[in-house]
């Protein structure tokens, strides 16, 4: 199945997302969290794309960015080949470590702007871990000092940094057309079962029991590429789950 094509932004803006392979986990330590800031700098500055918001949770990454020369993609390749690489290393693993291709939004609109940015700090109040001020591994502070990796001014330019706190506590929800977290795999099992029959191309997926071990797994990794939860593939082919989970 062919990749979409990612949407360009005409303001340079784009709400970005990446996960890991199975939701699994990315950061085991703070010192993972560290040594991704620092590469989200470095690569940042060499490829002229500003961090305009960020936050690390567990298992992905939110960021806002503006990208006026078109190479937000070579950025993510390198920061996350380069991520995976340390990952695996230190962990003594093999194989993927990300969901295959990053999630990404063009945003065109001011108020878009703004609900982003409330939505990607209050991730983790979303997440039931704590308040935004609390969270050590967001851009939060970057605003209300000055300091960090963030860049500010688009933001600020649309409300000063005395504002943020009363910002963050207002209740609304980003919208569905904006949110990647509803399309970064979380599908419907109907639509799983169309994706995997055609991939399969066989009704019964069943069938994929049968296939090589080598076979199985190349296709599993297919099937999370194109966005399925282990739980829907487990499912759909009564393959059991921990099987599915170390395909990487």
């Amino acid at each position: 199945m062919s990749r979409t094509a990612r949407v360009t932004s005409i303001t340079g803006f784009y709400h970005v997302m990446t996960r890991g392979v199975g939701n699994q986990t990315i950061f085991e330590d703070d010192w993972d969290r560290l040594f991704y800031l620092k590469l989200l700098k470095e690569y940042s500055v060499e490829a002229g794309i500003e961090i305009c918001v960020y936050c690390l949770m567990d298992n992905h990454v939110h960021l806002l960015v503006y990208d006026s020369d078109m190479n937000l993609s070579l950025f993510m390749k390198k920061l996350g080949v380069s991520y995976v690489a340390y990952y695996n290393k230190k962990y003594n693993r093999r194989g993927h470590l990300f969901q295959d291709r990053f999630k990404s939004k063009a945003i065109e609109d001011e108020t878009y702007l703004l609900v982003l940015f409330r939505y990607i700090l209050n991730n983790p109040v979303k997440a039931g871990l704590s308040k935004s001020a609390d969270y050590s591994w967001s851009s939060y502070w970057d605003y209300k000092h000055g300091n960090g990796i963030s860049v500010s001014k688009y933001i600020l330019g649309m409300m000063d940094y005395s504002q943020i706190d009363d910002y963050l506590c207002v209740d609304e929800e980003i919208g569905t057309e904006y949110s990647l977290e509803e399309t970064g795999g979380k599908i419907t099992d109907k639509v799983a079962a169309e994706i995997a029959a055609k991939i399969i191309n066989n009704n019964n997926l069943a069938v994929l029991q049968s296939y090589s071990r080598e076979e199985c797994k190349r296709i599993i990794r297919q099937l999370k590429r194109e966005g399925l939860s282990i739980r829907q593939i487990s499912k759909l082919t009564g393959i059991g789950r921990g099987f599915i989970q170390r395909v990487g």
